[in-house]
């Protein structure tokens, strides 16, 4: 917990801890009590020294894990502070934790910025959404930031085609996709984009005018019927 900054505090029996954002600004001061009977007390479990004043933007831990975070290039989601300084006790360096029960907008902004593998282990009590719900949710966030209509299945298509742009292996977009073989990958999920078939399209005529047009003929190797015996 000294990682953390963590301190005891003896006369609300309270942990009490920095919570800062990605950059290492402390935003706000949490707390979390150690009452085993808390809510029978009607206490809150965790309290912060100031409201949040809107959404929650902030992803605890991000900070102080980052190193591992990139390292991995995958985050672990907890809700709760606490799970994110037991893990790291147990070797898991690359977590953070939402501090609630639910992922905010705020939130799915920083990750999207910080662009890693993101695994969720929220709590069994959160409440369940159907596949269809949750598809809408993604619309809805998408139709805010003024984008088209995707599916879940199409930001496989998606990310395979940008990882082969890029011309990162096929072996490590495999695994990161989750695809079994890179045959599936390279026959179902990877496209050519039109910018780069058209680039290739103006590559090959400009080759093409070069090679027959008459500065080029010396390029040009005569036909002879005589060759017809290599064929």
């Amino acid at each position: 917990m000294q990682f953390f900054g963590v301190k005891y505090d003896a006369f609300s029996n309270y942990l009490v801890y920095p919570v800062r954002d990605i950059n290492g600004n402390i935003v706000n001061i949490g707390g979390r009590t150690l009452d085993p009977n808390y809510k029978e007390k009607k206490m809150r479990k965790y309290t912060y020294f100031k409201k949040w004043g809107g959404q929650m933007n902030v992803v605890y831990g991000l900070f102080e894990n980052m190193e591992s975070i990139r390292l991995k290039n995958e985050v672990i989601l907890f809700e709760g502070m606490k799970s994110v300084m037991i893990a790291r006790g147990f070797g898991y360096k690359n977590c953070g934790a939402i501090l609630t029960s639910h992922l905010n907008s705020a939130q799915m902004r920083i990750l999207a910025k910080l662009g890693v593998r993101v695994v969720f282990a929220l709590d069994k009590e959160i409440v369940t959404i159907s596949a269809r719900a949750l598809y809408f949710q993604f619309v809805k966030l998408m139709r805010e930031h003024g984008y088209d209509n995707v599916r879940f299945h199409d930001l496989r298509h998606i990310a395979a085609s940008d990882m082969n742009r890029l011309g990162i292996p096929d072996k490590v977009a495999a695994e990161r996709g989750g695809w079994a073989t890179t045959y599936t990958m390279r026959a179902v999920y990877q496209h050519a984009f039109s910018a780069d078939r058209e680039m290739a399209d103006d590559l090959i005529n400009e080759y093409y005018t070069n090679l027959f047009s008459g500065e080029s003929h010396s390029q040009i190797t005569e036909y002879d019927s005589k060759d017809d015996a290599h064929f």
